[in-house]
């Protein structure tokens, strides 16, 4: 998540930088300092969630995660792949199924990026140090 989108929800849920600042315990310039970064530290994200007393998903718009992640297949959702899971299924229901797997490739979508970023970040480094060793 990138600070505009952090912004923009808190804006959308009436929580004012000031407000939360205080709740933070921080100044309002730093926490002001969130909004313009491209990528707000998940431990950022975490001590706002203690402060509001809500839950990561409160920045994703309520995108469902998976309950059990007991195992690997069942987790990436691949238990089902034989399965035909639409038939019999109303229109509203394809509809929210839709709508929840969207959600989830948002997930994963962030989710590697943010992987590819420190995969930079590391080669990057790496680079460096044996250029300068």
């Amino acid at each position: 998540m990138n600070g505009p989108e952090l912004r923009q929800i808190l804006t959308k849920r009436n929580i004012s930088v000031n407000e939360l600042a205080e709740k933070l315990n921080m100044s309002q310039p730093n926490l002001s300092n969130q909004f313009r970064v491209q990528d707000v530290k998940s431990g950022v994200l975490e001590r706002i969630c203690d402060a509001l007393d809500v839950k990561m998903d409160f920045f994703y718009e309520g995108t469902k995660y998976l309950d059990d992640s007991s195992s690997l297949d069942n987790s990436l959702g691949l238990d089902h792949l034989d399965e035909r899971p639409t038939e019999g299924m109303s229109d509203n229901d394809k509809d929210k199924e839709i709508s929840y797997l969207r959600g989830q490739i948002k997930v994963l979508e962030k989710i590697n990026e943010k992987l590819l970023n420190k995969t930079q970040t590391v080669g990057q480094s790496v680079t460096y140090k044996k250029k300068h060793a």
